[in-house]
């Protein structure tokens, strides 16, 4: 039943067993089963570090720019010993978006 010990424990052994297999799919380039897992996880574990920086990863890589930032920033409110590797991450963000927006560009230029 939803409240009890027993029901926290498996809401636990979920989520790590989420976190486990989006950071598989996140190191084969499976992207949107990493957004769906991340997520889940996120339902129950708003703060879940894990869980929002691998979304933010998975967002980046699908060119969903605002939706990783988003993500980076709360991971930076959580943990602020991840600074170096966010701050690295979001400047790789807004290059990837000027080269998308280059190339936007110029496909509809005419």
């Amino acid at each position: 039943k939803p409240g009890c010990d027993e029901h926290s424990s498996l809401i636990k052994l979920k989520n790590s067993l989420l976190l486990n297999y989006s950071q598989c799919r996140l190191l084969l380039n499976d992207y949107y089963p990493v957004l769906e897992h991340t997520t889940t996880v996120l339902e129950t574990d708003c703060d879940n570090i894990k869980a929002l920086y691998r979304r933010g990863k998975a967002h980046a890589a699908v060119w969903n720019f605002d939706a990783a930032r988003d993500d980076f920033k709360r991971v930076l409110e959580l943990d602020s010993s991840m600074v170096k590797e966010v701050n690295k991450l979001l400047l790789e963000i807004d290059e990837n978006e000027k080269f998308k927006d280059n190339e936007d560009k110029i496909r509809y230029k005419s």
